[in-house]
């Protein structure tokens, strides 16, 4: 080959485009959303799906809308997902402008219910009494004042909101490039997910308490899956996995921990 042809020949890339090195994306990713819509049937069924069976009483109309609109985007994920998979490129993009919507409701809801949960848990038991059960901090020692486990709770849950928009606005910017706007589909969901694996820790087999450890532990594991799938796939973990992964942790883990502290408290005071 002469100089001039070696010269114009595209050097081959050692690390092609994460699309084309990809085994078995679409199906991972069904699996992925199958899974996480599992987690949320799971955890919430005792408190919201089968609430008239274990007798716990009615439930504000906010919550029912709260909770509507959230198991319409876990369900809408694995559709959107296995078309995907399936090829149904046209049916997926009509039915993303749905899940735009969707998500929008989503966050105007979700902090909406939020702040009215702030309000109820403070004029139902005042900011300073004890609460009439434990629950456990990301730390391991308890929670049992009302302000504190407001604040932790109430900053974890705007954490989530603010994750899930980021990811969102992300997946939507770049929804040309499926292996990233896949990516940042499921890390928006995750972002949302905690307070599911939360709700199973009051189980009378994990110990009845509300351990926050739970939302954490469980959304990790669930990173890792993704990050196993990256490198097995592609002998890499894709950038979108790495830094969006720990941008969902640590601005969960964040909010947690500072919801225990005197600014979060005095925070929470404020809105309430």
């Amino acid at each position: 080959m002469s100089a001039e042809l070696a010269v114009a020949a595209p050097a081959q890339s050692l690390h092609p485009p994460f699309a084309t090195q990809a085994i078995g994306e679409g199906r991972f990713f069904a699996t992925m959303s199958a899974v996480m819509l599992a987690v949320v049937l799971v955890g919430f069924a005792p408190t919201f799906y089968l609430r008239p069976l274990h007798d716990l009483g009615p439930m504000p109309i906010h919550v029912h809308i709260h909770g509507a609109v959230l198991t319409g985007w876990f369900a809408l994920l694995p559709v959107q997902a296995f078309l995907a998979s399936a090829g149904s490129v046209q049916l997926h993009r009509r039915l993303g402008m749905f899940g735009l919507a969707l998500g929008v409701v989503v966050l105007v809801t979700s902090p909406f219910a939020t702040l009215i949960a702030i309000s109820s848990l403070s004029a139902t038991y005042g900011l300073d009494s004890a609460l009439p059960f434990t629950a456990i901090g990301v730390a391991g020692s308890p929670i049992d004042t009302v302000i504190g486990y407001i604040a932790t709770r109430s900053l974890a849950h705007f954490a989530y909101v603010s994750a899930f928009t980021a990811f969102l606005t992300g997946a939507v910017l770049f929804r040309r490039r499926p292996d990233v706007h896949k990516r940042l589909m499921i890390l928006a969901s995750l972002a949302m997910i905690g307070p599911a694996f939360t709700r199973m820790s009051t189980w009378p087999v994990f110990g009845g308490a509300e351990d926050f450890r739970f939302g954490i532990v469980g959304l990790t594991l669930l990173l890792f899956a993704m990050v196993v799938y990256d490198y097995l796939s592609a002998r890499r973990v894709h950038r979108v996995t790495l830094w969006g992964g720990m941008l969902c942790v640590l601005s969960i883990l964040g909010a947690r921990i500072v919801g225990g502290t005197a600014f979060g408290e005095a925070l929470v005071r404020a809105i309430a």
